[in-house]
């Protein structure tokens, strides 16, 4: 068994030594750089008081010629040794020197230790110039009584010699200051600071040895039920696998059992819709002969039925779309559409429901907002559901629709904002709102609770988000944010698996288009996402699309295949699309091929000049794309008729 006490009590002494010799060395660095100061700070006050009180009265018995020759001050005023020695009795100054202006001793306090004249030559010189230093000295001294050595501690300065500070300099005065003293006190200081931090420390890892023995016992103790105890758990643990695998069949069952209801409720909801439009299409039919037969009574009734019916068949249809996206059966189209049209669309339909509660819609989208692919139907639908809650929970209001694109982390996004002045939502019912079957704090509205959770998930599946911000009692914002092309990651999944397919299609569930592939267009575009949606319109018109990634393919497959026409884009790397329209133009076999210029530049005179034969901007749409193809095919067309025909009358 592994002895934790003996090892921690090692530790323990090893660190309480460590502790203490760091302690007291800390202690010797911090003091020893206050001795400095200190001494510094003695020899800026002598040095001030000898140049403000001593050396006047003797500074004009000095030669003012520039010789080298010592002049010893004490031989012509020996009162000024005196004053010297008078204002450093009582002091630590152990020597006092002074130089004049050119560096050489003119007096000395002190003739008896030699080391202590040995002055510093170019500290003195730099002193003349106003530059001061100071610095410590350590000398070995022997005392002859006890035969001891003892250490001498001095702090050495060389300070210029002025009047006052805006004084010229006159000299330099060279003084040490014996900090001996001061130097013992802070190594007998240094052992107490070790003697007291070993004791400190030995008590605190004393009371934790004494802690961590407890505890040694109390794990030892332990230590044998523990083992009965793993025994235990090894036992629980194999009886717990067996319920989690009986508890994975069970989920699998009732995850099968949960797909069942959703196709069961899917078919049953689908059965249902039939009659009910029966309903609705025969209350019709009976309002309108009421209203020529003035039967007031029976048309009342029959609205009643018709708006009733509607409401029915609106919570069926709900109920059927939930459950196809549960059961995985939710089909989407995916088509390229104007964002403007749908926006204006959508306001016609909700404005009814608006004024019903005296609400005023706004609607903020520019005509210019251009196009996006999506599914346009599941779009419309989920904007409706919003706006329609909107309308439901304001009254004597207002609603505001606003359409912006937003470039979020380098990816263009097309976001929806519905913003209602009505009563505003929880902060803890936000968090569940979009959840199926919710009608949190609305028991007095009428709804299925579907319409939020339906447009999340038709949000998620198209790749985009719902969000809601509110304030209960203010209003509530609904915010959808869908990528301005829904399918983007997966077209070019598509075209990295199938780089050599000549015809790109986009993911879709509806039925393919039955019309014959009369003419083959080619485009050239090294934008995959614009390939996919070009491919996707001429497709869904009765077109043949192929597709190349660059101006040197597409020469060579428009050579090779001769399309009816080819849509080329101006901006592309290497070969742009104006040299690229140079070369069509000068290949005989193409003399009859449509070209289509596609730029978001605008340089439609540029293109004419060249000889292109159409011009489609950026951001296009459908019918731009099929009226400007349609056009120039048949304009091609024709002219090649006509040529035929003058060549056949020519022969």
């Amino acid at each position: 068994m592994f002895n934790l006490t003996r090892y921690f009590s090692m530790v323990c002494l090893l660190v309480m030594f460590i502790g203490a010799i760091s302690l007291g060395a800390g202690y010797r660095a911090l003091e020893l750089k206050n001795l400095c100061s200190i001494g510094e700070e003695n020899n800026n006050a002598i040095t001030r008081s000898i140049s403000k009180y001593v050396w006047p009265q003797y500074a004009q018995l000095i030669p003012r010629e520039n010789s080298q020759q010592s002049y010893n001050i004490n031989a012509i005023a020996p009162a000024f040794g005196d004053s010297i020695k008078q204002l450093i009795g009582g002091t630590q100054v152990a020597l006092v020197n002074i130089y004049n202006t050119q560096g050489t001793l003119i007096f000395t306090s002190n003739n008896q230790n030699p080391k202590l004249n040995q002055s510093n030559k170019a500290a003195v010189l730099s002193a003349t110039k106003g530059a001061t230093s100071s610095k410590q000295i350590n000398l070995d001294t022997f005392n002859s009584t006890s035969g001891n050595k003892h250490d001498v501690v001095l702090i050495a300065s060389y300070l210029p010699l002025q009047r006052e500070s805006s004084s010229p300099i006159e000299g330099v005065i060279e003084i040490y200051t014996d900090m001996t003293a001061y130097s013992r006190k802070i190594e007998r200081t240094q052992i107490q600071v070790f003697l007291i931090g070993f004791v400190v420390l030995a008590l605190i890892f004393g009371v934790l040895f004494l802690f961590i023995r407890r505890a040694e016992k109390i794990i030892n103790s332990h230590d044998i039920n523990l083992n009965r105890h793993i025994d235990m758990v090894n036992q629980t643990n194999r009886t717990l696998k067996q319920s989690t695998q009986e508890m994975e069949i069970a989920r699998d069952s009732a995850h099968d059992a949960s797909m069942l209801k959703s196709s069961f409720v899917a078919n049953m909801s689908h059965e249902l819709r039939t009659p009910l439009n029966a309903i609705i299409g025969y209350s019709e039919l009976l309002i309108e002969e009421c209203k020529d037969l003035s039967a007031d009574d029976i048309k009342s009734d029959a609205e009643k039925i018709n708006a009733s019916s509607k409401k029915l068949l609106g919570l069926i249809n709900d109920i059927l779309d939930i459950s196809k996206i549960e059961a995985g059966k939710m089909d989407f189209c995916i088509e390229i559409f104007d964002i403007s049209t749908m926006i204006s669309d959508i306001a016609t339909t909700v404005k009814p429901l608006a004024e019903k509660n005296q609400n005023t819609l706004v609607v903020h989208c520019d005509k210019k907002m251009g196009s996006t692919v999506a599914d346009a139907t599941r779009t419309r639908q989920s904007i409706y559901n919003l706006l329609s809650n909107a309308c439901k929970f304001t009254k004597n209001g207002t609603i505001t629709l606003s359409v912006t694109r937003e470039i979020i982390n380098k990816k263009e996004w097309i976001v929806y904002a519905i913003t209602d002045t009505g009563i505003g939502i929880a902060p803890e019912d936000s968090k569940i709102i979009f959840n199926e079957y919710t009608d949190t704090g609305t028991k007095s509205f009428s709804g299925s609770g579907l319409g939020l959770a339906i447009s999340r998930r038709f949000c998620e599946m198209m790749g985009g988000t719902i969000s809601v911000s509110s304030v209960l009692g203010e209003g509530s914002t609904f915010t959808i944010k869908l990528p301005s092309v829904v399918g983007e990651e997966q077209l070019d999944d598509y075209e990295d698996a199938q780089p050599d397919a000549a015809q790109i299609r986009m993911h879709e569930t509806h039925e393919p288009n039955r019309r014959k592939h009369t003419s083959k267009v080619l485009i050239i575009d090294d934008d995959k996402s614009i390939q996919a949606l070009m491919s996707y319109i001429l497709r869904a018109e009765g077109y043949y699309a192929t597709t190349a990634m660059s101006g040197k393919d597409g020469l060579e497959l428009a050579i090779k295949e001769v399309p009816d026409a080819i849509i080329l884009d101006i901006m592309m790397p290497g070969m742009d699309g104006w040299a690229v329209l140079k070369e069509l133009k000068n290949t005989p076999e193409l003399e009859y091929t449509a070209i289509i210029m596609l730029s978001a530049l605008g340089e439609i005179s540029m293109g004419e000049a060249l000889g292109a034969d159409g011009y489609i901007t950026k951001p296009f749409n459908r019918k731009q794309v099929i009226d400007t193809l349609s056009n120039s095919i048949r304009t091609k067309k024709a002219i090649h008729q006509l040529n035929d025909t003058i060549l056949a009358n020519h022969s």
